[in-house]
């Protein structure tokens, strides 16, 4: 799904959000051109292969790395410190990067390590995940591109909604599933002892494994 919105938003090149404000893939292109012309990157890992993605459309990575708070803390600094003025007018952009990313982090979470938005959904930090999950479908249900006739229908009409539909069912599909395990509590038949005892008796049997293979390698090796 973030591959092919990264495909429909850099062949649309606008996207209008709800209020009317836009998100345009020339921003991303400015900042590229800004990043080689200094010779330096703003903290980001923005170059010609996710400009010209194409090439190597299947990457997920470059999709992602697009889709970064990087890239947007460095839009946000070229148009509010830098003043650069090709950078006028970012802050839709700028948000829409930021928010893709946080439901990107919470849809691909799997380490029970993981911290800020990449931490697991669990009663501590379900009303973060799924607000974000949430912010993300409503931005996405109200981008509008222009159609034939120069006026604006929603993206999600069109015959590039893929991305659209695809991420809000898979956020939809999060939530659900994390309520209905919470409901039926099946995460409490997992207990710690239950896995103990299994990777004990791995262990067990290793060692009797061992003890067996060496007896014979001893035995015809004499």
């Amino acid at each position: 799904m973030l591959k092919l919105l990264r495909n429909v938003f850099s062949t649309v090149g606008v996207l209008v959000r709800e209020d009317g404000q836009q998100i345009m893939w020339k921003y991303i292109e400015e900042l590229h051109k800004l990043q080689e012309k200094e010779g330096l990157r703003l903290g980001n890992k923005l170059k010609m292969a996710h400009i010209q993605w194409r090439n190597q459309k299947m990457k997920v990575n470059l999709a992602a790395q697009l889709f970064s708070s990087s890239v947007a803390d460095a839009l946000e600094y070229s148009e509010k410190e830098l003043k650069y003025p090709q950078f006028t007018g970012s802050a839709a952009t700028v948000q829409f990067l930021r928010t893709i990313d946080a439901a990107f982090d919470v849809l691909n979470s799997r380490n029970p390590l993981g911290r800020g938005h990449k931490a697991p959904i669990k009663p501590a930090t379900k009303h973060r995940a799924i607000g974000i999950l949430l912010e993300a479908e409503s931005l996405l249900r109200g981008l509008k591109v222009k159609g034939k006739d120069n006026k604006l229908v929603p993206l999600h009409a069109t015959q590039k909604k893929t991305p659209i539909c695809g991420f809000i069912a898979c956020g939809r599909s999060v939530i659900g599933i994390y309520e209905d395990l919470m409901a039926s509590a099946l995460y409490c038949k997992v207990r710690l002892n239950h896995i103990a005892r299994r990777q004990t008796d791995k262990i067990k049997e290793g060692k009797v494994v061992r003890r067996k293979l060496t007896k014979l390698i001893h035995f015809y090796g004499d």
